[in-house]
């Protein structure tokens, strides 16, 4: 019986992939995953005890058995793709929007068909784009599958990299929850995200941090901060945990990752499409929702908007600058709260920042969670309530097949503020993170 478990979840994995091909048949795609992570809840609770080798080894045949799975559920990796072969024709990525005429000779090629992002610069960072070059060659050499699994691949590789130092980083019984969980395995290996490369970086920073070598700590947050930007926001939690040296070497990977671009490069352009993000997108963001309804009406109430408009341009700036604000509110608070000799550890710290980020965000796609999934799993807390809500918010991919949408997004949000506000409140779990 105590192998049962596993094997339910090898049996659900493999469910995941024979119904994710289809639309039609997406209901058992999300269905499986449900039941993946309710029986991932029972094993955990039951306190059952695999050796870590076993759950090791379980880990990557269900890892495995989504390879393969293309993106269906995400068209991401064109954008990858398309990158890495400017890249590897001598084109700087960040300098053109795919439909950008200049670009011409590259529109007949097969994946232009299939980018969602024609009219916006790329937004992907440095520690990205060194990858995407590698599926560009493969591309150039085999073909578009074969590129796109390429750059499968190596973000995969990144992961299991990844998984191997959380194996000496988390607990047990934590560790059993990362590397079972279908959130993490889906988005990391069935849909390759460049959340990949930031986790590797954040557990090896974090592996770094505790072993006290500050030049690896500040080199792998640097690397995870130029995939996906927002670790950069966790600096001045290692800084003042490690020193100078941290910024010194975040400030080497940083020139190396980012000299091979900086001709053409304009931040202007970047920060263009970063704000479009902002200002005109918008998917499963519960308090964004909420913010955005309430505005709408109290301004349509006192006659200041017509019924046609809605404040959705406002909003995301306003929560965008909310999140700042707390930023700089957190960062002064760790300070302050080391001065006594006793403070949030790294990861409790980081892990309040990316929730604050995740709740003022416009646009909250299930693999944004992983990050976060990560840096919670490595703190005493449970934190149900966030893996609730990046369960649940796997529902949300049903809106592409079937145009199931809204009850995903208020199960996803609703449990996740009763979780919240019954387990997971900061002032039940902050005063236990001193370092």
């Amino acid at each position: 019986m105590k192998n049962l478990g596993p094997i339910i979840l090898l049996l659900l994995a493999g469910a995941t992939l024979a119904s994710g091909w289809r639309e039609e048949w997406r209901w058992g795609m999300v269905g499986a995953l449900f039941l993946w992570a309710a029986v991932l809840f029972v094993i955990w609770r039951k306190e059952t005890r695999f050796a870590p080798g076993w759950v090791l080894a379980v880990a990557i045949v269900l890892r495995l058995i989504l390879f393969p799975l293309p993106p269906v559920l995400s068209d991401d990796v064109y954008r990858y793709l398309w990158d890495g072969m400017l890249t590897t024709e001598g084109v700087n990525p960040f300098a053109h929007r795919p439909a950008d005429p200049a670009l011409a000779r590259f529109h007949d090629t097969a994946m232009f068909p299939l980018l969602n992002s024609r009219e916006f610069f790329s937004v992907y960072p440095p520690s990205s784009q060194v990858l995407f070059a590698v599926g560009g060659w493969v591309y150039g050499w085999k073909g578009m599958w074969a590129g796109v699994y390429a750059i499968k691949g190596l973000l995969a590789l990144c992961e299991l990299a990844a998984l191997l130092i959380l194996a000496r980083v988390l607990t047990r019984d934590k560790f059993l929850l990362y590397a079972w969980h279908p959130v993490i395995v889906l988005e990391c290996w069935g849909q390759a995200h460049t959340e990949t490369i930031a986790i590797l970086g954040l557990a090896f920073c974090i592996w770094a941090l505790r072993r006290g070598r500050a030049v690896a700590a500040g080199a792998a947050l640097a690397l995870a901060g130029w995939a996906k930007l927002y670790p950069l926001f966790f600096f001045p939690f290692l800084w003042r945990r490690m020193g100078w040296r941290v910024m010194a070497a975040g400030a080497a990977v940083t020139a190396l990752l980012w000299l091979p671009f900086l001709a053409g490069f304009s931040p202007f352009k970047f920060k263009e499409s970063l704000d479009l993000y902002v200002r005109s997108f918008e998917f499963n963001a519960g308090p964004y929702y909420a913010l955005k309804a309430v505005s709408t009406g109290a301004l349509r109430l006192v006659g200041m908007i017509g019924p046609e408009t809605e404040t959705s341009k406002v909003v995301g700036p306003v929560l965008r600058g909310l999140f700042l604000l707390c930023a700089v509110g957190l960062w002064w608070r760790d300070w302050k709260r080391r001065e006594g000799g006793v403070g949030w550890s790294f990861e409790a710290a980081s892990a309040l920042l990316l929730m604050a980020l995740l709740v003022t965000m416009a646009t909250v796609h299930p693999w944004y969670f992983t990050l976060l999934l990560v840096l919670v799993l490595c703190l005493k807390h449970a934190f149900w309530s966030w893996h609730w809500l990046s369960v649940v918010s796997l529902g949300t991919y049903l809106f592409y097949s079937h145009g199931l949408y809204w009850p995903f997004v208020w199960l996803a949000w609703g449990g996740w503020v009763v979780l919240a506000w019954r387990w997971d409140r900061p002032s039940a779990w902050l005063g236990d993170e001193a370092e």
